[in-house]
């Protein structure tokens, strides 16, 4: 898109925004960094990060585990837990793999050689500073909850702006539920993320 910014009538240079919802979100973190790292023209200026995925749970730091606490609590939490990250990588095997086409689908295709690869665990690139301002959504009843606070530290300390909206008690990708009051203040909340990024 940056490339052919022109025959597609585009105009990043005003306000180049990339984001995603979970995996979604870890594609747009890992694009972040390697549109800098490649110093891609006109850059990302924004990256909206909801429920992100940034650091495999089999290759926590030793100085942040202690930080790292939801994969635990929440390991039995609802829509995503421990049980189904398990699914999505291939750790259960044909009883799994025969219960659900979509799960042997995902096994197909969601294999990662080392998850110590910032391609795979973004928040472990060598190099965290430069990156375009990052606004978070994180789901309290979510096992993922701890890493995105983590991502989100790590770039504030290397000077990156960042703004999060947290939902308590809420598991991942709540707002797919209908009825629920705060799927529409999640809607409006995402509305005024990206405005904040376009400023």
């Amino acid at each position: 898109m940056a490339a052919n910014a022109g025959p597609l009538d585009v105009h990043p240079q005003r306000g180049f925004v990339v984001g995603g919802f979970s995996a979604g979100s870890t594609f747009a973190a890992v694009i972040s960094q390697l549109a800098r790292d490649e110093d891609m023209q006109p850059p990302i200026t924004g990256q909206l990060l909801s429920l992100p995925s940034v650091l495999h749970r089999s290759v926590y730091p030793e100085q942040f585990k202690h930080e790292l606490l939801s994969i635990d609590q929440n390991a039995n939490a609802p829509v995503i837990n421990l049980k189904s990250l398990d699914i999505f990588e291939g750790q259960h095997f044909f009883h799994q793999i025969m219960t659900s086409i979509f799960a042997y689908i995902i096994q197909a295709f969601y294999k990662v050689p080392d998850w110590r690869d910032h391609r795979a665990s973004p928040l472990l690139h060598p190099n965290l500073s430069g990156l375009p301002k990052a606004y978070f959504q994180i789901t309290g009843l979510d096992p993922l909850r701890d890493e995105a606070f983590l991502y989100e530290k790590l770039l504030k300390e290397k000077n990156t702006t960042t703004k999060a909206d947290v939902y308590p008690g809420l598991p991942h990708t709540f707002w797919t539920f209908p009825g629920l009051r705060s799927s529409a203040s999640w809607m409006v909340d995402t509305v005024n993320g990206v405005k904040w990024l376009l400023e």
